[in-house]
Formats: C-alpha cells, structure tokens, sequence
C-alpha cells in the first residue's frame, strides 16, 4: 500500500503565472523548469505517479538533463523499500478493532457511495467497511487504477528511481514515507468524511485520469491547471496540508542544493508546481530565476 492515492488526485504538470507576458520558444510534452542561482541551476520536472505501461512521454531533452544531474531528487528516496515501511504502518493504523467500522465516520450517503465502488472494483463490504478512510481510500484507487490499466509501477517517479539505479546516480528524498504517511494519517485522518468525498468524487469521473495525462503529455498547462483547480475548490484544507504546506517544506530543501555541488534533477508530483504556494512561485520568491525549458 501505498500513499499515492492522494497524489493522483491531483498529479499534474503546471505553469505558474511568472510566465505571464514572456515570449519564448516550449517544446511540447512534459515539462522542465531549470532554476538558477548565478552558475548553479538544476531541474525540476512535474510527475505523474501512475500510467498504463507502455504510455511513451521520455522526450529526448528530459533524458538528457536527467544525465548530466549529479544526483536524482524524489518526494522519496527509497521507492522499492517502501513497502516494507508502510505494511507495518496499515495494518497497525489502518483498521478499526472489532466492533468498529467505517459506518461510524461516514455519512449514510458517502458509506453507501464508497461500498458501491469497491463492490463494483472487486472488494467485498466486510473487509472494505473495517478499514478507516485514509486506508479505504488507498485500496480504492489503488483497485481504480488497476481496473483502467494504470500502474503506479510506471509512473515517472519509478522510472527514474530505476534509472538511477542502473546509473549508479546518488538519490535524495525531500521526505521520508513515514513522514508522507503521517500526513495522511494525522493530517486528514481526522476528517474521513472529507477525505472520502474527495476521493470519490475523483474517482467516479471516468474520465479525469485520462484528460489528465493527455494534458500532461501534450504539455497543455491551462487544461492541467484547471484540473487541479477543480479537484480542490471544495476541500481547501486538504489543499493546505497535502501540497501547500509540504511546498513551503520542500522550496528550501531544493534551494539549499543550489550551494552543493554538482547539478541535480528533482521529480516531484506535479500538483506542487501550480495553484497557491507551489513549488516554482516560492523558489523564485527567494530569489532564483525560474524558466521553463
């Protein structure tokens, strides 16, 4: 199990406003940002954490810049270990004790809505109705995307992780998925409600994983960036504890590389680089020049 549900919700490539007013030359595709401090730069790219195997989005100028970067930044560093870190954490967080269900958190409607889904994704009501609803939410994307031919063993992040691996390219985390799971859990774990709303509504679109690679794909960033808008009109909490605050964390972070030597490619999910407080916005508040490439 994996925390990514919530980042598919809202995976995406943006552009932010900086851009407004300036000419110059995009490829199409997914995007690249280079920030600078004088000589230092490094790159920032956005990533979709799930794709149908297969989906070909590497444009050769991404995998170039990939390879000149001394280092590889991910959300987290040690994707393939992090299995073995988050079964513990589910299943001693993740259920109710006996008595206890989901019935207890959830609206008659929402329950009624979330049983539903996962009866039609496979799930049967007894098992799904003792998780609570950070870990419901999980297993029903994580059936969703299985049922529409997406796999987060392909997503972008994964690819890099094995890339770097295979070029022996040192890999940094910006957090630590005990840190992604306490967000989760602390953060919104307290509001099931909104939570499964939220992943409801997303997940009852047919349609809106596929418009949101396709944007992504073709680099459009004003369908991604109205994407995302959506996603989060109604749930500005969520907004604020699961990209704005990680963004303000994570600026810093990236900043800092630019004192370190040697150039760096930084993956993160894309919804942190558009909207309030992303990630671009506040590295160019801090000083450095930001471009699309």
């Amino acid at each position: 199990m994996q925390m990514k549900w919530m980042v598919r919700l809202i995976a995406g490539l943006f552009l932010s406003a900086w851009m407004a007013g300036t000419a110059q030359a995009q490829s199409p595709g997914p995007a690249l940002w280079e920030v600078r401090d004088g000589d230092a730069g490094l790159v920032v790219m956005g990533s979709v954490h799930m794709l149908r195997p297969g989906t070909r989005w590497m444009r050769p100028e991404i995998g170039q810049r990939f390879d000149e970067a001394a280092i590889l930044v991910l959300e987290i560093a040690d994707l393939q270990g992090a299995e073995a870190v988050t079964t513990p954490i589910v299943l001693r967080k993740g259920f109710y004790p006996p008595g206890q269900s989901l019935a207890e958190e959830l609206s008659q409607e929402t329950l009624e809505r979330a049983v539903a889904l996962a009866g039609e994704l496979g799930a049967g009501r007894d098992g799904f109705v003792r998780m609570r609803p950070w870990l419901a939410g999980i297993v029903l994307t994580q059936l969703w995307a299985a049922s529409h031919g997406y796999d987060p063993g392909a997503g972008v992040d994964r690819y890099f992780s094995r890339r770097a691996a295979a070029a022996g390219k040192p890999v940094i985390g910006l957090e630590t998925i005990e840190e992604q799971m306490d967000i989760l859990i602390e953060g919104l774990g307290d509001d099931g409600e909104t939570l499964m709303e939220q992943t409801l509504g997303q997940l009852e679109d047919p349609g809106y994983m596929d418009a949101l690679v396709g944007a992504w794909l073709k680099g459009d960033m004003e369908v991604l960036e109205q994407l995302m808008h959506d996603a989060f009109a109604d749930f500005p909490e969520s907004h604020e504890v699961l990209i704005a605050a990680r963004n303000r964390r994570w600026a810093g972070t990236i900043g800092d590389l630019l004192t370190t030597q040697g150039s760096a490619f930084v993956v993160v999910g894309a919804a942190h680089l558009v909207g309030p407080d992303n990630v671009l916005d506040l590295l160019e508040a801090r000083g450095y020049a930001v471009s699309r490439q």
